[in-house]
């Protein structure tokens, strides 16, 4: 299920990069590049964050860092949008509040599932050791 996982995340990242690339002519279109592969790394990322913690996989702990931070990232940025709390933040402020925090967290998971699938294994047996059976 790891490697699903990566492969995944990988292949979003990857077409993100290429869409973002093919929308960097124009600014506007390259925000809203950013946030299309968002809208699709980000709730892929929280649901296999949720189930590697509910699961309790290796590496429980940077994944429930990310679950707990992401959740708290969620909720400040669903308040915002309500327009409830704006506390008068320009629109540039705003904009960025909606990129940054999210690739953090994004490239967070990502670094957490690249170290999880492409580890070695210490704990082979004598079985061709040298291909870590």
């Amino acid at each position: 299920m790891k490697y699903i996982d990566f492969i995944i995340q990988s292949l979003i990242l990857l077409f993100g990069f290429v869409f973002a690339i093919a929308c960097s002519f124009n600014e506007s279109n390259l925000l809203i590049s950013i946030w299309m592969v968002q809208l699709f790394l980000g709730p892929w990322q929280f649901t296999s964050s949720l189930i590697s913690v509910v699961s309790h996989v290796p590496n429980f702990k940077p994944k429930l860092i990310h679950l707990i931070s992401s959740s708290v990232y969620l909720l400040s940025l669903a308040i915002l949008l309500q327009g409830k709390m704006t506390f008068g933040l320009p629109q540039i402020v705003f904009k960025f509040y909606t990129v940054i925090p999210a690739w953090v967290l994004g490239i967070y998971y990502y670094i957490i599932t690249w170290r999880w699938t492409l580890s070695k294994r210490t704990n082979g047996g004598k079985f061709l050791p040298h291909i870590n059976f």
